[in-house]
């Protein structure tokens, strides 16, 4: 079995925002059902585990993208990201969980999604969907 494969089991964590903002430092998308990170920044994971990967959507405008990126709590996951252009507006990244180190995250520990944004000269705002694929460590 390949370790970038998405397996049984593996769960999706939602976020999405509607009229993302231009970023062109780290900004955070929310859970589904709230409109702003302050109010819920991300999902508290009840087992320790991995995120396998990160899969995102978004219409850029010509010359546009947008990154997306999982972190877990302050942390920023090396080596996974999504990108969103105008031309390839899904995007895709699954990564060999338990192998690296930034991928692991404990109970207790805040899984979110941040996105940061490229223009060719002026930036058209965009609705930004995206999943953190996780993979829960419950045996061990």
């Amino acid at each position: 079995m390949a370790a970038n494969n998405l397996r049984l089991g593996d769960i999706p964590l939602v976020f999405n925002l509607v009229d993302a903002a231009e970023a062109d430092t780290e900004a955070g998308l929310p859970v589904p059902g709230n409109a702003n990170v302050t109010d819920a920044p991300g999902y508290v994971m009840p087992c320790a585990g991995y995120i396998v990967g990160v899969s995102a959507t978004s219409a850029q405008a010509s010359g546009c993208t947008a990154t997306v990126t999982p972190k877990i709590n302050s942390t920023n996951v090396t080596g996974l990201s999504a990108v969103c252009t105008n031309s390839a507006p899904s995007g895709y990244d699954l990564g060999h969980a338990q192998e690296h180190s930034s991928q692991k995250f404990a109970a207790g520990d805040v899984v979110k999604c941040m996105y940061i944004t490229t223009d060719g000269g002026s930036y058209t705002v965009k609705d930004i969907a995206a999943i953190v694929w996780i993979r829960p460590a419950l045996y061990g």
